[in-house]
C-alpha cells in the first residue's frame, strides 16, 4: 500500500514540477494566458497532493514520500512545448490510471483525489490535442497564437480571482 501511495505522490510531484516549468516556458515566450493556465494547474496539483498525503496519514498512518528527482521539463518553442506536453500528459494518465486500479484492487475503495486528478489530466489532454490540431491548421501563425492566448489569459485571470488568487 505504501509503495502505491509513494508512486502516486511521485507522479503528482512530477506534475507540479512540470507545470511550473511549462509556466516558465510560456512566460518566456510571452504567452501569459498559457502561463496562467499552468499556474492554475500547479495550484490544483499541489492542493491534491497535500490532500492525498493527509488522507494517507488518516487512513493508513504513514506519510507518502518522494525522494526522486524527475528530469526537468524543457521545450525549444511553442510548438515543441505543445507536442512534448501532450506526450507527458499521456504518460501521466497511463501511470496514474494503473496506480489507481492497483489501489482499488488492494483496498476496494475508489480514491476520489486520484480520480479528480485524472479527470483534470483528461481535460488538459483533450484541450492540448484540440489546440495542436487548430494551430497545425493555421501553420502555427503567431498572430492567431497570441489572439488565442489573450482569450485564455482573460479566462484564467477571472478563474484565479474567483478562486481567491491574484
Amino acid at each position: 500500500m505504501q509503495d502505491l501511495y509513494n508512486e502516486v505522490v511521485k507522479l503528482l510531484n512530477q506534475l507540479i514540477r512540470s507545470s511550473k516549468d511549462a509556466m516558465s516556458i510560456c512566460q518566456k515566450l510571452t504567452y501569459n494566458g498559457h502561463k496562467r493556465y499552468y499556474q492554475t494547474a500547479t495550484l490544483c496539483y499541489t492542493e491534491k497532493l497535500l490532500y492525498l498525503k493527509k488522507k494517507a496519514w488518516d487512513m493508513f498512518q504513514f506519510m507518502p514520500m518522494d525522494d526522486s528527482m524527475s528530469e526537468p521539463y524543457t521545450a525549444q518553442g511553442y510548438k515543441d512545448h505543445f507536442l512534448k506536453w501532450e506526450k507527458f500528459l499521456k504518460s501521466c494518465i497511463d501511470t496514474l490510471s494503473s496506480l489507481n486500479k492497483q489501489l482499488f484492487t488492494e483496498t476496494g475503495i475508489e480514491n476520489c483525489t486520484i480520480t479528480d486528478v485524472l479527470s483534470h489530466l483528461y481535460k488538459d489532454q483533450e484541450r492540448t490535442i484540440r489546440q495542436i490540431k487548430q494551430y497545425n491548421e493555421s501553420g502555427w501563425n503567431p498572430i492567431e497564437l497570441h489572439a488565442d492566448d489573450r482569450k485564455l489569459h482573460s479566462k484564467m485571470k477571472h478563474k484565479m480571482k474567483k478562486a481567491g488568487y491574484k
